[in-house]
């Protein structure tokens, strides 16, 4: 249930206005704002920002028009619109900034005056019950009940800097079982709600996650082989200590560590590596950090990149790689083999 119609008609008034707005160079072309090291612009981000900027300001004025007109449900308006605020990151701040680097100048406050004047009338003829079925689902939308479009976008706002903290409190599944990809093997994992899920575009890539409900520059890839040779901790050991990692990278592709690791019983192997690839004319910049498991019969990769214009400064990105490292290490914790344990 929406509280009242206008919830959902300045989002639409507010992408008008946008398209308007828009610099030339937001056009097809990755631009930063708010911290060019942490947050991607380009059309779809853009226009997710505004959707959820227009909802998070629709619900704040609603929550005050209720608590000034009936003094009875004051108190838990005030309060449900603070614990909305503090448990999504004070998204009302966050996501002003981000629209603010991403429009021309005054465009914002052209954007928020449109929509105070389409929400003039916040609570039109809602009766008090109808106000108290409203408090109940800003109630839910807290607990993450909401629009998915609109909660991943809130999220990644909230997580841009620190997208290895995303999992502790909200994460979604993932289980192969039945899907063809997986060549009959079940593998289980949780990842960062705010990543867009999607299937992957090659062969052997069962599934994949990126970040920014998809428009980001960082992404999680799961890939399943099928290997008949048995592979042991000790077949591991002896591999690393040779230090010969040559057949395991891409070609261009540098090892900048590596290392034995266990998971889920399951020997396998931890690499870190850089380089470059290439999409029509344009080069790209990769730091790839994965792990690869050797099961009976089968070979699971769990790959986690970030990839930029090869023209851009690297540099800070190697402190965002560093939280996407931590990210995948917790992607990594979460896998298992459900068959294995037969």
């Amino acid at each position: 249930m929406l509280f009242h119609p206008a919830l959902t008609r300045p989002c639409a008034a507010l992408l008008l206005v946008l398209a308007l707005a828009l610099p030339a160079h937001a056009q097809g072309k990755l631009v930063t704002s708010l911290d060019p090291r942490h947050i991607v612009l380009n059309d779809i981000s853009i226009r997710q920002l505004a959707m959820a900027y227009g909802f998070v300001l629709s619900q704040a004025w609603s929550l005050d028009a209720i608590g000034k007109t009936y003094p009875d449900m004051a108190y838990e308006a005030n309060a449900l619109r603070n614990a909305f605020e503090v448990r999504y990151g004070f998204p009302t701040q966050r996501l002003a900034w981000a629209l603010h680097g991403a429009l021309r100048p005054g465009a914002l406050q052209q954007l928020v005056s449109q929509l105070e004047r389409q929400f003039s009338d916040p609570l039109g003829q809602q009766s008090p019950a109808d106000l108290r079925k409203f408090l109940d689902e800003v109630r839910a939308r807290i607990g993450g009940n909401m629009n998915p479009e609109i909660l991943r976008t809130l999220l990644w706002v909230q997580y841009a800097e620190r997208p290895d903290l995303e999992m502790a409190t909200w994460s979604g599944e993932f289980s192969s079982r039945g899907h063809p990809k997986s060549l009959g093997l079940s593998v289980s994992l949780s990842f960062p709600l705010s990543w867009m899920q999607d299937e992957g575009n090659r062969p052997h890539i069962v599934q994949m996650w990126t970040s920014q409900g998809g428009t980001g520059d960082m992404s999680i890839l799961l890939q399943v082989r099928t290997f008949n040779e048995r592979v042991t901790a000790d077949d591991i050991d002896a591999f690393v200590a040779a230090g010969d990692w040559t057949d395991m990278l891409p070609d261009g592709f540098r090892l900048r560590e590596g290392k034995a690791v266990t998971l889920d019983r399951q020997p396998g192997l931890y690499m870190v590596s850089e380089g470059e690839s290439a999409v029509l004319d344009q080069k790209i910049a990769n730091r790839v950090a994965g792990y690869m498991l050797f099961l009976e019969g089968h070979i699971v990769m769990l790959q986690c990149m970030i990839s930029r214009d090869a023209r851009d400064e690297f540099s800070f990105h190697e402190a965002r790689f560093e939280r996407l490292r931590e990210l995948c290490r917790r992607v990594a914790l979460s896998m298992s083999f459900p068959d294995t344990w037969r």
